[in-house]
Parts: structure tokens; sequence; C-alpha cells
């Protein structure tokens, strides 16, 4: 189940990606909670 409190932008695409700073907010993004 994706959405709830818990989804995350990354959980409704297969890929992300991005150039410069696109990709250092992408990787902020895809990114998996700590918990």
């Amino acid at each position: 189940k994706l959405d709830g409190e818990d989804a995350r932008l990354a959980d409704y695409f297969n890929i992300m990606a991005g150039t410069s700073t696109g990709g250092l907010i992408t990787t902020m993004l895809a990114n998996e909670d700590e918990e």
C-alpha cells in the first residue's frame, strides 16, 4: 500500500534521476527513512 502517512515520493517512481543540484535533490527524495 503506497498511500498513507509513511508514503514517500520515491515509492511512486521506479527511476529517479537528475544532474547537478537535481541529482542531490533526487538523492534526498529517494533516500530511505532511518526507521
